[in-house]
């Protein structure tokens, strides 16, 4: 097997930890606002080219932060889980908890852009213009941060390609071993193919027990051969990333090293596409095909014609990479089929979307210039 073809992902979201807080930074929140900041430079720079006062925009990040934020908190509430936040309304407000739809964020950047251009008499579709530029480099930023929250998760590969998301497995077994060890990691290891199931990559579960302490290894020896395989079996979060043959007995080695006990689980992983890096790569590919037709052909298009290109363009990869995603939420699998296939919630928002920006493509083709 070629080790190189799929890789063990297992990323602490966390950046660092903060004496005294119950929450620390993560990488997510940094890659959120990363995303609104660059984004903030290049429109800066846009309003200069385009002689406008430079000065408006701070105040259309604070329009375009504050939209997002409640339009993708609202989105994921309603379109995704409304009967549970329709009857704990207050856990809308609880955004730290997760859970935002770029879908919903739609429904409230157009109107605060809208609201902005009046106020600050500016094109409406120039607006959107600028902002569907900017908008594709957020969306590259915030997906990276999917990735190192090992959320959005791809469906498997059934292959030795692809990704195992090892971060959950890591924090239950962490959790279930206790106090007696010192850290868990991942690795690959080499393995005769007839020894693979179809579809698995063959990994180590390393275990590091605290120093100078002593095991009790009749009770690791019952720990590891009935707990462990149970929680890899029975825990939906392991499972999921993890394969173990109930039939088997768990396959594993504790071992002494410098005075320090060691542990190995011998076990498969379960490679999926990391469909979030796929979403990624094209936001950030979409971007620089946007604003390089922006700075050379701007003066030969029509307001509202970049704009038009994102939403199809946006949309319409939406609606396919969703049939390499994991459902987000388990009802998904109940909706009907249709001549598509079965389609998820995500991809039944994106049509409208799609046939809204091919209005907007029509109306705004260049030759129609003004």
């Amino acid at each position: 097997m070629n080790e190189l073809i799929y890789i063990i992902w297992n990323l602490n979201p966390e950046m660092f930890s903060i004496p005294f807080l119950d929450r620390a930074p993560r990488w997510y929140g940094l890659l959120f606002a990363s995303g609104f900041i660059l984004g903030q430079i290049i429109v800066t720079w846009i309003y200069t080219k385009e002689n406008k006062d430079p000065n408006e925009v701070d105040q259309l990040t604070i329009y375009l932060v504050v939209s997002t934020i409640i339009g993708a908190r609202l989105g994921h509430c309603l379109f995704y889980d409304p009967e549970y936040y329709l009857s704990n309304p207050v856990k809308i407000l609880m955004i730290w908890e997760g859970g935002l739809a770029s879908h919903g964020a739609v429904f409230t950047i157009i109107p605060a852009l809208y609201i902005f251009s009046k106020k600050y008499k500016k094109s409406f579709l120039w607006l959107l213009d600028i902002i569907a530029i900017v908008v594709c480099l957020a969306g590259a930023c915030i997906r990276l941060g999917n990735f190192t929250n090992s959320e959005i998760i791809g469906l498997p590969t059934n292959s030795d390609n692809g990704v195992v998301f090892a971060r959950d497995a890591h924090d239950i077994l962490k959790y279930r071993f206790g106090e007696r060890i010192d850290k868990i990691s991942f690795s690959k290891r080499y393995e005769e193919s007839k020894n693979i199931p179809n579809g698995k990559v063959p990994i180590t579960i390393n275990i590091k027990y605290k120093d100078k302490f002593v095991i009790d290894e009749s009770f690791e020896k019952s720990f590891y051969e009935k707990e462990l395989k149970r929680y890899i079996l029975g825990y939906n979060n392991i499972s999921k990333h993890l394969y173990e043959d109930p039939n088997t007995p768990l396959s594993y080695s504790i071992f002494k090293n410098k005075n320090i006990y060691y542990g190995e689980i011998y076990t498969f992983g379960i490679a999926r596409h990391p469909s979030q890096l796929y979403e990624s790569l094209f936001y950030l590919s979409l971007f620089i095909f946007l604003i390089s037709l922006w700075y050379y052909k701007r003066k030969e298009l029509n307001n509202g014609f970049l704009f038009s290109i994102w939403f199809i363009a946006l949309w319409g990869q939406r609606f396919f990479i969703e049939y390499l995603k994991e459902d987000q939420v388990s009802w998904e699998s109940d909706l009907p089929n249709t001549m598509f296939g079965q389609l998820n919630m995500g991809q039944i928002l994106s049509i409208p979307f799609v046939i809204i920006g091919i209005i907007i493509f029509i109306k705004t083709f260049p030759n129609k210039k003004d």
